[in-house]
Order: structure tokens, then sequence, then C-alpha cells
């Protein structure tokens, strides 16, 4: 099995960087309230009980979801399966079921995009390194050799003189 780890950019790095402080700063105050004010000093002792069990099973699940995120979050290529794993969300699909790869490289704006394209019309964005877009693909194909793999350059686009879309020159 060949694994490819999912690449993040720097924004969802800072993101969850984030929402893991949130999460600790709700544990951490959490914990304090309820030592400071404990559960009995209330009228009713069920709506603090709630209150304090929701804020950890919150806070808890949060912490859970973005560490399994950062830690397992991959593609990974077996000689049947090609498999998308984004945190606790997997997905499996047959190595058959692959039509073609596509690398798009015609947006100057953006990086270059790889996309991996199913018989059902269907397709899936791959984000890893870019110096991985050959490793990756070579899996794929190596599974499967009839898969067809595609560039599109911004030369392939039509250009704006061009009435029909052929090139013309």
């Amino acid at each position: 099995m060949k694994k490819f780890k999912y690449k993040f950019n720097t924004l969802t790095y800072v993101l969850i960087g984030l929402c893991l402080a949130l999460a600790v700063a709700a544990l951490i105050l959490n914990t304090y309230f309820l030592c400071r004010d404990g559960i009995s000093s209330a009228a009713n002792v069920v709506y603090p009980i709630l209150q304090y069990a929701l804020t950890y099973f919150v806070a808890l699940a949060v912490l859970l979801l973005l560490v399994s995120l950062l830690l397992s979050s991959y593609y990974s290529v077996t000689k049947d399966t090609f498999t998308t794993c984004f945190g606790i969300i997997k997905s499996k699909y047959k190595v058959q079921d692959i039509d073609m790869i596509v690398l798009d490289k015609t947006n100057p704006k953006k990086k270059d995009r790889l996309a991996v394209y199913f018989n059902n019309d269907t397709y899936i964005v791959i984000v890893v390194k870019p110096e991985w877009f050959d490793a990756f693909t070579d899996a794929l194909k190596e599974a499967n050799p009839s898969i067809r793999y595609d560039i599109e350059n911004p030369e392939d686009l039509p250009r704006d003189d061009d009435q029909d879309g052929s090139k013309k020159g």
C-alpha cells in the first residue's frame, strides 16, 4: 500500500490551531467552574450536570475530530482500492472504476490541480504536495494500467480570438 499525506494550506492549519485552543480553553474553564461552584449550589442540580457534561462532550469531540484530521488525512492506493481518508471520514473506491487522471495547469493564478475522474462522471481533487503528483499517478497506474493520464496546459485553451474554439496559428 502506498500512502500520500493530505496537504493542508497555512490558513487551514491556523484555523485548526485556533479551534484546538478554544476546545482546550473550554475544558480548562469548565473544570475551573466545576471545582469552584460545584453542582450542589444550584437550586436544581440537573441543569449544572447537563451543562458541564455537554461542555466536556463537545470540547472533547472537537479535540478528537481535529487531532484525527491532522494525523489521519491521506490517500492510499493498493492493487484493488483507492482510499481517501479525511480525519474520521473514509471513502473507498475500486481502482478499476478510475477512468482518468488530469493534471490541470491552466489557471496561472493558482497552483496545479490533480484530479481523479471515475467512470460514473464524478471526480475527486487530490490535495497532496505537487512533488508527489508523479508518484501518486504512478501508484494508480500501477494498480490499473488502463487509467488515462492527461495534462491540461494553458496553451491548450482556446484563445479569445478563436470564434469556433479551434486553434489558429
